[in-house]
């Protein structure tokens, strides 16, 4: 329908879409050129080595709406976006930058990098809120979703064990890493909760991370990402241990940050889950990819490794006691599943990304 370049001179990455009733897409990441295409922008110069960006263009992609950098002095990179009813955008993601334009819940920068997150005007010539969100150490904003109200749930890692809590299922870090699971008021000053979410492990080579979010039709957020503590928070659990070096995990958390379910995934390889989509029913579908030849597969369209390492599917029932289906997706070389969307018929969309000959293709209408 269309397909266009978006950058300038420098180094130009985008790391997350949303799309509007009206079919404008939202896109989000970081930049590195001077000269970045800004149109209505709230701030319309590269304040730093690298800013993030976020802009809109119209559902014809011939035109930009708006389009603005975001971020200071240091780096500073968009890694995930969610739009409202009302055409604000919410964008989460990482920054080193000391004057990154905070001014809402957490106004100062506390450690090596911290998660930020920025509310947009609709016409893109405003930050509505802007906040740090982390503590004294590093801090990661992977994933962002917003409710009807206009709160903002987020999930990412921390190594701060001074990382801002409130209402929290757990109120301290376990381990080196853990994942954490935020909601934050619609004007941006406050928490409505904020808790960690993981166990004694968590390092650079064995990672403890939320990946991905979304929102049920109940308000509650259904997260995934990837563990390889033996002891991470299990309730109401399809898989209750851990089964390899790494794992998969999937939780679901309530309006109030209260823990509905929470489950390892995978087998006896490396797992990891990288997105997820909830349908009408609440059901979670978990997209990532695995090493492993024993993953639990139900009704798979494959059923075996096809390689070093497959994308996985996975869909979980609404209370996240049961598998509804599961399947490995990929050929004889390495293959990964980076994004997952349903639509409202049950139809489920993945992308990722494959180094397989092999990998398995239908053409249109076959």
């Amino acid at each position: 329908v269309y397909c266009t370049y978006l950058g300038g001179a420098g180094d130009d990455r985008a790391y997350g879409i949303a799309v509007d009733a009206s079919g404008s897409a939202y896109v989000a990441g970081s930049t590195m050129s001077s000269n970045f295409p800004t149109v209505s922008a709230a701030q319309s110069s590269l304040a730093g080595g690298r800013n993030a960006f976020v802009l809109k263009l119209n559902a014809a992609g011939d035109m930009l709406i708006f389009s603005t950098y975001l971020g200071g002095n240091g780096a500073d990179t968009a890694n995930g976006i969610a739009v409202d009813p009302a055409g604000a955008s919410y964008v989460v993601g990482d920054t080193t930058s000391m004057n990154f334009p905070a001014n809402a819940l957490q106004t100062g920068y506390h450690g090596s990098q911290d998660a930020f997150v920025t509310k947009i005007s609709p016409n893109g010539r405003q930050f509505l809120y802007s906040t740090y969100l982390g503590g004294a150490s590093t801090d990661h904003g992977a994933a962002i979703a917003v409710d009807s109200s206009g709160t903002v749930y987020v999930t990412g890692s921390t190594y701060s064990a001074d990382f801002p809590v409130a209402n929290a299922y757990q109120r301290s870090l376990a381990g080196g890493e853990d994942a954490f699971v935020t909601r934050l008021s619609s004007t941006g000053n406050s928490l409505l909760f904020s808790t960690y979410l993981g166990g004694s492990g968590g390092s650079v080579s064995y990672p403890e991370t939320g990946q991905g979010i979304a929102l049920d039709a109940a308000g509650d957020a259904c997260v995934v990402g990837v563990t390889g503590s033996a002891d991470f928070p299990v309730s109401n659990a399809l898989q209750p241990a851990l089964l390899g070096e790494l794992d998969a995990f999937v939780a679901k958390v309530n309006s109030s940050g209260g823990l509905l379910y929470s489950t390892y995934l995978g087998g006896s390889g490396i797992d990891i889950g990288n997105a997820i989509a909830v349908d009408a029913s609440g059901a979670a579908y978990v997209a990532g990819y695995t090493y492993s030849t024993d993953f639990p597969v139900v009704g798979g369209f494959q059923t075996a490794l096809g390689g070093g390492c497959d994308a996985f599917l996975a869909k979980l029932s609404p209370n996240g006691a049961s598998l509804l289906y599961a399947t490995y997706l990929g050929g004889s070389g390495s293959d990964t599943a980076s994004g997952v969307a349903v639509d409202s018929g049950g139809n489920v969309y993945l992308t990722g990304w494959t180094f397989s000959s092999n990998f398995p293709v239908v053409s249109p209408g076959g």
